[in-house]
């Protein structure tokens, strides 16, 4: 498994692995915007304060992505790394991706000086996602929840 950072030549790619993401997850309870996507990714891919990692497999090609960004948040002038997505294709999980890409973010992280580092389990990983992220020494510090109005998408959302 190698893990590296993404150029602007895998968009294509990761959006791909995007579109996935967004179809397993509660995120499809909001519309997904191609263009919207694809320059988002941008950021990611081009900017000196983002990261977009990508985990490919020698013979399946990528098969996850890692995206973070350093930023200062509200209440302090102090640089804080801060995880936006993590997804991993199904058929992948339990290989080295998942823990290829955290270890890369923290090492990515640390290297631009950030002082913190936060990360999240939105996607119903549960109890893997906490386990590899203790493995890394982060520790649990609450949950997320959400809740979903729009009625016209319910019929997509599990339970």
């Amino acid at each position: 498994m190698k893990i590296r950072p993404a150029t602007d030549a895998d968009r294509l790619p990761l959006f791909k692995l995007a579109v996935a993401m967004h179809a397993e997850t509660d995120f499809r309870a909001l519309a997904l915007n191609p263009g919207k996507t694809l320059d988002s990714l941008g950021f990611w891919i081009a900017s000196p304060n983002a990261v977009a990692l990508l985990a490919e497999h020698d013979s399946a090609g990528p098969v996850g992505f890692f995206l973070a960004k350093i930023t200062a948040p509200w209440y302090s002038d102090e640089p804080a790394a801060v995880e936006d997505c993590f997804y991993v294709l199904p058929a992948h999980r339990g290989s080295r991706a998942a823990y290829g890409l955290v270890r890369a973010f923290l090492a990515w992280a640390k290297e631009r000086g950030a002082l913190h580092a936060r990360a999240g389990v939105s996607s119903g990983s549960g109890q893997a996602g906490e386990r590899l992220y203790e493995h890394f020494g982060m520790k649990n510090m609450g949950g997320n929840f959400v809740v979903h109005w729009n009625k016209e998408r319910s019929h997509v959302l599990p339970g």
